[in-house]
Protein backbone atom coordinates (compact mmCIF):
# COMPACT_ATOMS: atom_id res chain seq x y z
CA UNK A 1 0.00 0.00 0.00
CA UNK A 2 1.50 3.63 -1.13
CA UNK A 3 2.27 6.37 1.21
CA UNK A 4 -0.56 8.54 -0.47
CA UNK A 5 -2.61 5.62 0.33
CA UNK A 6 -2.31 5.38 3.71
CA UNK A 7 -2.76 9.30 3.77
CA UNK A 8 -6.00 9.48 2.21
CA UNK A 9 -6.86 6.67 4.65
CA UNK A 10 -6.05 8.64 7.83
CA UNK A 11 -7.65 11.75 6.56
CA UNK A 12 -10.53 9.89 6.10
CA UNK A 13 -10.60 8.81 9.26
CA UNK A 14 -10.04 12.36 10.31
CA UNK A 15 -12.68 13.59 8.32
CA UNK A 16 -15.35 11.00 9.16
CA UNK A 17 -15.39 12.02 12.74
CA UNK A 18 -15.92 15.25 12.00
CA UNK A 19 -19.72 14.91 11.26
CA UNK A 20 -19.69 10.89 10.08
CA UNK A 21 -20.68 11.47 7.19
CA UNK A 22 -19.13 8.94 5.02
CA UNK A 23 -19.26 9.82 1.79
CA UNK A 24 -18.95 13.76 2.10
CA UNK A 25 -15.35 12.42 4.19
CA UNK A 26 -13.71 10.51 1.62
CA UNK A 27 -14.64 13.75 -0.45
CA UNK A 28 -12.68 16.07 2.31
CA UNK A 29 -9.99 13.06 2.19
CA UNK A 30 -9.47 13.44 -1.60
CA UNK A 31 -11.48 10.87 -2.90
CA UNK A 32 -13.10 11.00 -6.25
CA UNK A 33 -16.66 12.73 -5.73
CA UNK A 34 -17.72 10.78 -8.31
CA UNK A 35 -17.39 7.30 -6.37
CA UNK A 36 -16.88 8.87 -3.01
CA UNK A 37 -20.00 6.85 -1.72
CA UNK A 38 -18.19 3.25 -3.00
CA UNK A 39 -14.74 4.38 -1.53
CA UNK A 40 -16.36 5.54 1.54
CA UNK A 41 -18.70 1.85 1.83
CA UNK A 42 -15.07 0.07 1.35
CA UNK A 43 -13.46 2.18 3.85
CA UNK A 44 -16.15 1.82 6.47
CA UNK A 45 -16.02 -2.34 5.99
CA UNK A 46 -12.26 -1.87 6.59
CA UNK A 47 -11.57 -3.31 10.22
CA UNK A 48 -8.11 -1.67 10.50
CA UNK A 49 -10.64 1.65 9.52
CA UNK A 50 -13.01 0.99 12.38
CA UNK A 51 -10.47 0.53 14.79
CA UNK A 52 -9.09 3.60 14.38
CA UNK A 53 -12.02 5.59 13.98
CA UNK A 54 -12.75 3.90 17.62
CA UNK A 55 -9.94 5.13 18.52
CA UNK A 56 -9.77 8.64 17.40
CA UNK A 57 -13.63 8.80 19.04
CA UNK A 58 -12.64 7.88 22.52
CA UNK A 59 -9.46 10.02 22.41
CA UNK A 60 -11.31 13.25 21.42
CA UNK A 61 -13.87 11.90 24.15
CA UNK A 62 -11.09 11.93 26.61
CA UNK A 63 -9.96 15.25 25.53
CA UNK A 64 -13.48 17.21 25.71
CA UNK A 65 -14.30 15.25 28.12
CA UNK A 66 -17.93 14.52 26.73
CA UNK A 67 -19.16 11.50 27.63
CA UNK A 68 -22.42 9.36 26.70
CA UNK A 69 -23.23 9.85 30.24
CA UNK A 70 -22.77 13.92 30.38
CA UNK A 71 -25.28 14.36 26.62
CA UNK A 72 -28.03 12.33 28.33
CA UNK A 73 -28.05 14.67 31.12
CA UNK A 74 -27.80 17.53 29.50
CA UNK A 75 -31.02 16.07 26.84
CA UNK A 76 -32.76 14.89 30.02
CA UNK A 77 -32.46 18.94 31.57
CA UNK A 78 -33.02 19.89 28.07
CA UNK A 79 -36.52 18.03 27.86
CA UNK A 80 -37.79 18.51 31.41
CA UNK A 81 -37.62 22.42 31.25
CA UNK A 82 -40.62 24.36 32.28
CA UNK A 83 -41.34 27.15 29.95
CA UNK A 84 -42.93 29.16 33.44
CA UNK A 85 -38.95 29.12 34.69
CA UNK A 86 -38.51 31.81 32.19
CA UNK A 87 -41.05 34.69 33.41
CA UNK A 88 -41.50 36.42 36.12
CA UNK A 89 -44.96 36.21 38.33
CA UNK A 90 -46.52 39.22 36.67
CA UNK A 91 -45.89 37.65 33.25
CA UNK A 92 -42.40 40.02 32.33
CA UNK A 93 -39.70 37.83 30.87
CA UNK A 94 -37.12 37.44 33.63
CA UNK A 95 -33.63 39.21 33.21
CA UNK A 96 -31.63 36.46 30.88
CA UNK A 97 -28.66 36.05 33.81
CA UNK A 98 -32.09 35.18 36.16
CA UNK A 99 -33.26 32.69 33.50
CA UNK A 100 -32.11 29.10 35.11
CA UNK A 101 -29.81 27.04 33.47
CA UNK A 102 -31.43 23.98 31.85
CA UNK A 103 -34.48 26.93 30.97
CA UNK A 104 -31.90 28.56 29.15
CA UNK A 105 -30.58 25.50 27.31
CA UNK A 106 -33.84 25.18 25.84
CA UNK A 107 -33.79 28.96 24.36
CA UNK A 108 -32.43 29.21 20.79
CA UNK A 109 -33.46 32.94 20.26
CA UNK A 110 -34.71 35.63 21.90
CA UNK A 111 -36.17 38.65 19.34
CA UNK A 112 -37.24 41.59 21.00
CA UNK A 113 -39.00 44.77 19.28
CA UNK A 114 -39.71 47.80 20.54
CA UNK A 115 -42.98 50.19 19.78
CA UNK A 116 -42.80 53.37 19.42
CA UNK A 117 -45.52 55.95 18.78
CA UNK A 118 -45.36 59.98 17.31
CA UNK A 119 -42.34 60.99 15.70
CA UNK A 120 -38.85 63.09 15.28
CA UNK A 121 -39.12 64.59 19.18
CA UNK A 122 -42.52 63.65 20.21
CA UNK A 123 -41.66 60.00 19.16
CA UNK A 124 -41.39 57.94 22.79
CA UNK A 125 -41.88 53.90 23.49
CA UNK A 126 -44.99 52.82 24.25
CA UNK A 127 -43.83 48.96 24.02
CA UNK A 128 -41.60 45.56 23.94
CA UNK A 129 -42.23 42.39 22.39
CA UNK A 130 -40.24 39.71 23.12
CA UNK A 131 -40.33 36.52 21.93
CA UNK A 132 -38.84 33.53 22.89
CA UNK A 133 -37.52 30.31 20.52
CA UNK A 134 -37.46 27.16 22.21
CA UNK A 135 -35.69 24.24 20.68
CA UNK A 136 -37.22 21.17 20.01
CA UNK A 137 -38.45 18.84 22.90
CA UNK A 138 -39.66 16.19 21.06
CA UNK A 139 -36.39 15.69 19.37
CA UNK A 140 -34.54 16.05 22.70
CA UNK A 141 -36.74 13.67 24.39
CA UNK A 142 -36.52 10.83 20.91
CA UNK A 143 -32.30 11.24 21.89
CA UNK A 144 -33.05 9.86 25.44
CA UNK A 145 -35.12 7.42 24.04
CA UNK A 146 -32.68 6.18 21.62
CA UNK A 147 -29.69 6.25 24.08
CA UNK A 148 -31.77 4.28 26.72
CA UNK A 149 -32.68 1.54 24.06
CA UNK A 150 -36.60 2.38 24.45
CA UNK A 151 -38.27 0.29 22.11
CA UNK A 152 -40.22 3.11 20.68
CA UNK A 153 -37.41 5.35 19.70
CA UNK A 154 -34.99 2.30 18.32
CA UNK A 155 -34.66 2.08 14.59
CA UNK A 156 -32.60 -0.50 12.20
CA UNK A 157 -30.28 1.28 9.92
CA UNK A 158 -29.20 -0.35 6.69
CA UNK A 159 -26.98 1.70 4.70
CA UNK A 160 -27.09 0.79 0.98
CA UNK A 161 -25.35 1.94 -2.65
CA UNK A 162 -27.64 1.73 -5.23
CA UNK A 163 -24.25 -0.02 -7.50
CA UNK A 164 -22.85 -2.24 -4.46
CA UNK A 165 -25.93 -3.24 -2.86
CA UNK A 166 -25.91 -2.97 1.41
CA UNK A 167 -22.89 -0.97 2.77
CA UNK A 168 -23.46 -2.01 6.33
CA UNK A 169 -25.47 -4.96 7.49
CA UNK A 170 -24.85 -5.74 11.37
CA UNK A 171 -26.51 -8.73 10.95
CA UNK A 172 -23.81 -9.51 8.69
CA UNK A 173 -20.76 -8.91 10.32
CA UNK A 174 -18.02 -11.22 11.75
CA UNK A 175 -18.07 -12.27 15.62
CA UNK A 176 -14.88 -10.48 14.82
CA UNK A 177 -15.97 -7.35 13.62
CA UNK A 178 -19.06 -7.68 16.18
CA UNK A 179 -17.35 -7.36 18.66
CA UNK A 180 -15.12 -4.40 17.31
CA UNK A 181 -18.11 -2.59 16.55
CA UNK A 182 -19.47 -2.83 20.62
CA UNK A 183 -15.65 -2.01 21.75
CA UNK A 184 -16.26 0.81 19.21
CA UNK A 185 -19.61 1.58 20.59
CA UNK A 186 -18.28 1.13 24.28
CA UNK A 187 -15.40 3.27 23.27
CA UNK A 188 -17.48 6.53 22.60
CA UNK A 189 -20.04 6.17 24.93
CA UNK A 190 -17.22 6.50 27.91
CA UNK A 191 -16.97 2.24 28.12
CA UNK A 192 -20.51 1.85 29.82
CA UNK A 193 -22.38 0.38 26.43
CA UNK A 194 -23.86 -3.46 27.18
CA UNK A 195 -23.36 -5.99 24.34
Amino acid sequence: MSNSSDEKRKAFVREYIVDFNATQAAIRAGYAKKSAATSASRLLRNDKIQAEIAKQVEKRAKRTEITADRVLTELWEMHSFDIREAFNADGTLKPVDQIPDGMAKMISGIEVSEIWEGFGDAREQVGVIKKLKIADRLKAIELVGKHVNVAAFRERVALSDPNDGPLFDPDSLSDDAKRELIKARRAASGGSTTA
